[in-house]
């Protein structure tokens, strides 16, 4: 069996499908089989990817009869098409450096007991102009913590930091043992944006994550994204309940969950008074967040007062019926996008 199998999930994206591709290929690891999906792409994607499937024969092609509508059932099906050892979903929009696979597959080979290796990213735009100075969220939340190489068990991410964040932002820059994949089951496909959360909580919960802070993998940053897509409420509704999955894991770190419901009841509140979200999915919001936590109601409370007199009781006076005289001076946070 090869040693990696490279699955690239496109959709729409033969703009970038060219420089993906290229960057697998050319990758100094080369025991590799390149399985290819395309999810019914009304551009030219498959013109390209019959261009390369008849010049490289570690590439399999894989063509939808109809649109799936859905990212984690690409990734399901492109982990069951897969022979190899390692898996590696490189996202048909990033691309990587040629020493990716060889330096990701040498932590993975080094230690049985890691089932999950990972580097930090560049972020790039659409014209592939390279952000040199933002090194994403993660940098933001614990610069400490990112910036350089560990080993670590994976439930000491979950229960430190996956209450606030996700601590794997970009699927490109990962690679799988296949054996713990087949363990943990398929990603859940419920969630369009939360997905991957999820799917990164179970599989941390059972093995070690090897992070290496070289930066190898470019996370590409644009509008033809299913996350640049669904914002506001639908948004927060997602992570409100990945972050009350990840209480199964156990008490998430006090100091990071303050950080983090600090930012989510700003961002709720701000969905409560200028949004049209239905009172049932606002009350979906709270059950997740109320979820094995019996400390939620007094702090929904608390943060309601807080947030209300915070705007001088302008957004009570939306609230009911009465005249917006201004705008809130914070904006919708989003502590979760790159």
């Amino acid at each position: 069996m090869p040693k990696v199998s490279v699955i690239i999930p496109n959709y729409n994206h033969a703009k970038y499908l060219v420089q993906r591709i290229e960057s697998v290929l050319t990758q100094t690891l080369r025991d590799t089989e390149v399985v290819i999906l395309d999810d019914c792409s009304p551009d030219n994607s498959r013109e390209i990817i019959e261009r390369y499937a008849q010049q490289d024969n570690r590439i399999r092609v894989v063509y939808n009869e109809q649109n799936s509508g859905n990212t984690f059932k690409q990734w399901n099906k492109g982990i069951g098409e897969a022979t190899g050892e390692y898996v590696w979903i490189a996202e048909s929009d990033d691309y990587a450096d040629t020493n990716f696979l060889a330096v990701l597959v040498a932590r993975l080979d080094a230690d049985s007991a890691v089932g999950v290796a990972y580097c930090d990213s560049w972020l790039t735009d659409e014209a592939n102009a390279v952000n040199l100075v933002d090194r994403g969220y993660l940098h933001r939340v614990d610069p400490a913590r990112w910036a350089h190489s560990f080993t670590c068990d994976g439930m000491e991410l979950i229960r430190h930091y996956m209450s606030f964040v996700n601590v794997i932002p970009n699927a490109s820059a990962v690679v799988l043992r296949r054996s713990l994949l087949a363990e943990i089951g398929a990603a859940a496909t419920d969630y369009k944006l939360a997905g991957d959360w999820l799917y990164w909580g179970r599989i941390l919960s059972v093995t070690k994550v090897a992070y290496v802070a070289e930066r190898l993998n470019y996370f590409r940053q644009h509008t033809n994204n299913v996350r640049s897509k669904v914002r506001g409420g639908n948004e927060l509704l997602q992570f409100s309940y990945a972050i009350s999955q990840m209480r199964q894991y156990g008490e998430p770190d006090a100091e990071m969950y303050a950080q983090a419901m600090e930012r989510n009841f700003e961002w709720w509140f701000y969905i409560m008074v200028y949004s049209d979200f239905s009172v049932s999915n606002h009350l979906k919001i709270y059950k997740n967040f109320a979820y094995k936590n019996g400390k939620f109601p007094a702090l929904f409370f608390k943060n309601a007062f807080r947030l209300v007199y915070k705007d001088k009781f302008n957004g009570l006076r939306h609230i009911v019926g009465g005249k917006i005289l201004k705008r809130p001076s914070f904006s919708p946070p989003h502590w979760f996008s790159m």
